[in-house]
């Protein structure tokens, strides 16, 4: 809904309240006809006005709407690591890592995912597991790269290039 689309707001004269603007910006979304970047937007002004609990719930309802929209299921993930509902979280990351169709966005839920587990205390877990599944099959680029990523991320700064490094050469994880 840009604002050329954006249907007029009749705001009570005089000054209103922040609940009732934050009422006058729900009204908008029309869940007949309203596509998922509609909540998005009116989900970023909630977010920019702090008010996470109910751009939560549209950011929800934009993916509910359109599972396939890749930068909602993002924007979804990143509010649920805002609020600190860290399981949630991973879980969305988690889908955009799988997902090939854009590599930018994979890339997010990538890192998104190991920040999430990171919150959730289970890195280090995650971390091995990698580690065990690279010693088991040294060949496989993408659990590579993702471990590569983890090191990375985690500010393992040896064995964050894939192409460097080598099982026997990882950073100890004990």
């Amino acid at each position: 809904m840009s604002p050329r689309r954006a249907p007029r707001i009749e705001a009570p004269s005089g000054a209103i309240t922040e609940t009732e603007a934050v009422k006058l910006w729900l009204s908008v979304i029309d869940p007949a006809t309203s596509k998922a970047e509609d909540y998005a937007e009116i989900a970023s002004i909630l977010e920019a006005s702090q008010k996470f609990d109910d751009a939560l719930r549209l950011r929800k309802a934009a993916v509910d709407k359109d599972p396939q929209n890749l930068e909602a299921r993002l924007a979804y993930a990143k509010i649920l690591l805002k609020q600190q509902k860290f399981e949630p979280a991973a879980a969305e990351f988690e889908l955009l890592a799988a997902q090939n169709q854009n590599e930018f966005l994979q890339l997010q839920g990538e890192s998104g995912r190991i920040d999430a587990w990171r919150e959730l205390g289970i890195l280090e877990e995650k971390q091995q597991e990698l580690e065990r599944d690279l010693t088991a099959n040294p060949s496989d680029a993408k659990k590579l790269s993702q471990l590569a990523r983890v090191y990375e991320r985690g500010g393992q700064k040896e064995g964050a290039s894939p192409t460097e490094s080598t099982p026997e050469e990882w950073p100890p994880t004990g």
